[in-house]
């Protein structure tokens, strides 16, 4: 993903975690002039039963999950939710250290949340954080 935002003309910065909050970790940065993305990735493929209704249920739960702060898992045959850090959280991380992290800093007007996916995801936004897939990158720019 780093590499096709480079080919894009986008800056980079490599894979993030907080020193204070071990669990909060992000994926990658970019920015192209006054715009930062806060990335999250996920390569989730397309699945046995990929047809079926429920797995696409499935998936756009799952990519609500990480706006939300959600981790879903089964065991048992329960589902279990935890709590995550949230796409939210690490933008407003980011937005408390910018200069930290973007050496543009001083350029950026508005910070995004963006999840990609290597296939195509059943929602393209949830609570005004875009969610793409790999092939859709280009539209960005």
């Amino acid at each position: 993903v780093a590499d096709k935002f480079k080919s894009l003309g986008f800056k980079v910065h490599p894979p993030i975690k907080d020193k204070k909050k071990t669990t909060l970790e992000i994926d990658t940065l970019t920015w192209k002039k006054d715009i930062l993305y806060v990335i999250e990735c996920k390569v989730w493929d397309i699945k046995p039963y990929f047809e079926h209704r429920r797995i696409h249920l499935y998936r756009e739960r799952d990519l609500k999950g990480i706006v939300d702060g959600k981790s879903y898992t089964r065991k048992d045959n329960q589902q279990i939710e935890k709590d995550v850090p949230s796409i939210v959280e690490k933008i407003d991380f980011i937005k408390r250290n910018l200069a930290t992290f973007c050496s543009d800093h001083h350029q950026i007007k508005e910070i995004k949340g963006l999840i990609v996916t290597k296939s195509y995801p059943p929602i393209k936004d949830y609570k005004d954080i875009k969610i793409k897939a790999y092939d859709e990158l280009e539209s960005l720019s």
